[in-house]
């Protein structure tokens, strides 16, 4: 049984039932799901399983980050969105155990935004709750095995705005043929708004496009131009793009 907020995106929805899951809609809020899923769980005696503050959640989202450096044995850098972080936990810890050098870059919906204001408080510190269309990441509290994590394995983290995800959305669409929910295109969405600093190297983007960008040297500072390549990696996170230029300047 998944317990969802009844804003989860129909997409979501229908791929966990998919998946052979029983979807229950409950709550306004991430938060407010949660919390019924306690009520589940002590009412039918169910086995609980955090959605991200879980060492083993955690350790299974750890492979994407070990899929990433298989491919790409040069990664510098990967771009991951954050909810509650788990996903960017688990990468970190595998990215950074296989590449110590490489920049794990964290990406939030500013509207609710906690990391940032926890790292320089130094603990927690509760998101005001907001409005996105990025629900996935949508959530207002840091976990108890998460935060630490963020603090000692993330190096940056940039916050994008509605405007911003529903251009990345647009984008994967219009030229992907993808249609993603907000979560997925909140690391893109950094991107095409030049919110990551960009060094000479190969980038990993974990959500929507599972692409990897490397920008050459010689070119402007921006995300606006890149090579890429239409082979994909076979069960890999990451894809190199090579023979067309892949963001376009808007």
């Amino acid at each position: 049984m998944i317990v969802l907020p009844e804003i989860a995106p129909l997409t979501k929805i229908n791929a966990t039932i998919s998946f052979g899951g029983e979807v229950v809609l409950h709550g306004a809020t991430f938060d407010e799901a949660v919390a019924y899923s306690r009520e589940l769980q002590e009412k039918e005696g169910y086995t609980y399983v955090h959605a991200f503050d879980d060492e083993r959640i955690i350790a299974g989202q750890g492979t994407i980050g070990v899929e990433m450096v298989e491919a790409l044995p040069d990664l510098s850098a990967v771009v991951v969105p954050i909810g509650g972080g788990g996903l960017i936990s688990g990468i970190a810890i595998a990215v950074k155990s296989l590449k110590p050098h490489a920049r794990i870059i964290g990406v939030q919906a500013e509207n609710v935004a906690w990391v940032n204001p926890s790292l320089k408080a130094g603990h927690p510190v509760y998101a005001e709750p907001g409005q996105t269309i990025a629900d996935g990441i949508a959530v207002k509290s840091p976990g108890e095995i998460t935060f630490p994590l963020i603090q000692d394995l993330v190096d940056e983290v940039v916050e994008v705005s509605e405007e911003e995800i529903a251009r990345a959305i647009f984008f994967c669409v219009q030229n992907n043929r993808l249609v993603v929910e907000g979560a997925g295109g909140a690391g893109l969405a950094a991107l095409l708004a030049n919110k990551v600093p960009i060094r000479p190297g190969r980038y990993g983007l974990c959500g929507a496009l599972r692409r990897q960008y490397r920008r050459q040297s010689s070119r402007p500072r921006s995300w606006s131009r890149f090579l890429c390549t239409k082979a994909a990696i076979s069960c890999s996170n990451c894809l190199s793009l090579t023979d067309r230029e892949c963001l376009p300047r808007c």
